[in-house]
């Protein structure tokens, strides 16, 4: 047991902890335990998550320790058979594509595809060889300096780019902002969108080979099912909605509208917090909306704009006016009080 193992390591650096859990994958992978795989992969999600949360906590309280971070208190709370993956998918009633970026290994993912019943459908590894190559041929169309990746492995090389799209997408858009102006000069001046072929690049390589079993599973659930996708390591940074499929020139959205948490322990918690504990005379009618909280390391004025075109669509359409979080009213403390009751949250 991979949790007993590190147990008796408690020196280990995160890097080698994370090898463990990978190596372990690896071998369930290779042995066709397609499930046991799973289960070993979701542990380690939640371990390394619920350390991030906590590293992120402690900056919040000023270094104190905490052990609020998504109400996990300790490793017990994590999934920890195939059972309980059933359970929370079935719950769920979403085609679920889950992805395990094999650090160990550097250019493989492996990826499971599970139908609304939670049954694996299938698992099969994507390797990555050349996506990082690819995407920076594409970059460099868009970016004009040359991006440096220094072969920093799969990961940091693929994460850097998005990052990097995304950023320049950013300040391509909005005015300069403070020392990182000057990289606005490194776009060209006719830029108004990333280029679909760097979506596509994507696309390709993460749901291409995955793409016939989830339109199967789709195809035999009910019209309204959701595309559920648990990512790992730098696929968080990827924008899921915005891939673009070149043979249907259609964006991922458009197909199946996806939703992504962290991990199904994570799904598991909103799902048992979802119908809390009180009546529906207790519950409001009031969605709340939260954008561009000035405690963002950057300004995002356009998710603060889609919040306040979200507000006007959803009182066109008869709902009770949204209570709005912009700015300094973003606050941890507000948002807490104004979500507990909220009919939706965006």
């Amino acid at each position: 047991d991979v949790d007993d193992y590190l147990a008796l390591r408690p020196n280990l650096c995160k890097k080698q902890k994370r090898m463990c859990f990978d190596l372990l994958v690896q071998c369930h992978f290779n042995l066709n335990d397609y499930a046991s795989a799973l289960v070993v992969s979701e542990q380690g999600h939640t371990r390394f998550l619920k350390e991030e949360m906590g590293r992120d906590r402690r900056k919040l309280d000023g270094g104190v320790t905490s052990t609020h971070g998504l109400g996990l208190k300790d490793a017990d709370d994590a999934i920890k058979s195939f059972t309980e993956i059933q359970a929370t998918v079935s719950q769920e009633r979403a085609v679920t594509l889950v992805f395990s970026h094999v650090s160990a290994t550097e250019d493989l993912i492996i990826a499971w595809v599970l139908d609304v019943e939670g049954q694996i459908q299938l698992c099969r590894a994507l390797p990555l060889k050349t996506l990082a190559s690819e995407l920076k041929s594409v970059a460099d169309n868009i970016i004009t300096t040359p991006i440096s990746l220094n072969n920093r492995g799969c990961s940091n090389e693929c994460g850097t780019l998005i990052g990097e799209i995304l950023q320049s997408l950013h300040e391509g858009r909005d005015a300069p902002r403070g020392p990182k102006a000057e990289r606005v000069e490194r776009l060209p001046s006719t830029l108004e969108s990333v280029p679909e072929a760097f979506w596509s690049v994507l696309h390709h390589h993460l749901i291409q080979p995955v793409l016939g079993c989830i339109e199967e599973c789709m195809g035999k659930a009910a019209a309204d099912t959701h595309l559920l996708i648990v990512p790992d390591d730098w696929l968080h940074q990827v924008p899921w909605p915005g891939l673009f499929d070149v043979n249907t020139k259609k964006y991922l959205v458009e197909r199946f509208p996806p939703r992504s948490v962290p991990s199904l322990t994570v799904l598991r918690l909103l799902q048992e917090h979802g119908n809390p504990a009180h009546t529906m005379q207790e519950l409001t009618s009031t969605p709340v909306i939260v954008g561009n909280p000035l405690s963002s390391s950057m300004p995002l004025p356009f998710g603060e704009e889609e919040g306040r075109q979200l507000c006007e669509a959803l009182k066109a359409h008869g709902m009770t006016t949204p209570v709005q979080l912009y700015q300094e009213n973003a606050t941890v403390g507000l948002v807490k009080q104004e979500v507990v009751r909220a009919s939706f949250l965006h």
